[in-house]
């Protein structure tokens, strides 16, 4: 009688946890192209809060994902680029005055822009000639 007891507990304990390990997995949407956050951070000169989008841009032998990026003028963005390629890149826009660091494979670099003015503007990697090879795209 006591062992069926247990056994009773211990298969209840396993569709439980089952539940939940499924429940958490199903409620997690899975990653777009690009990410789109909004975070308040307050400025060094004011005591309002400055509403920044961050927006994540992927690069690889020789492209960027999303290849094109739409920012409003006069919103602050925190762009994230990730370079998920193996060779060195970076992420510039000489008309928007963006420039990263050149990163290695796996990792990320952040930069913050506030467009100034409306338009659309290239992006290009500025390692060797990855511009050439294709790695470029648009804001």
């Amino acid at each position: 009688m006591n062992r069926t007891i247990y056994v009773g507990l211990g298969v209840l304990a396993a569709i439980v946890v089952a539940a939940f390990v499924f429940t958490q997995t199903m409620s997690k949407s899975p990653e777009s192209d690009v990410i789109r956050q909004t975070q308040a951070t307050p400025t060094s000169t004011q005591s309002a809060l400055v509403m920044t989008e961050e927006i994540v841009i992927a690069g690889d032998e020789y492209s960027f994902s999303p290849a094109n990026v739409t920012l409003k003028k006069g919103t602050t963005y925190r762009l994230t680029f990730k370079n998920t390629g193996n060779a060195p890149h970076n992420y510039v826009s000489d008309e928007l005055g963006v420039s990263t660091a050149t990163i290695k494979g796996g990792e990320a670099v952040t930069a913050e822009v506030t467009p100034q003015k409306t338009g659309t503007f290239e992006v290009y990697c500025s390692v060797g000639n990855h511009e050439d090879l294709g790695m470029v795209g648009k804001i």
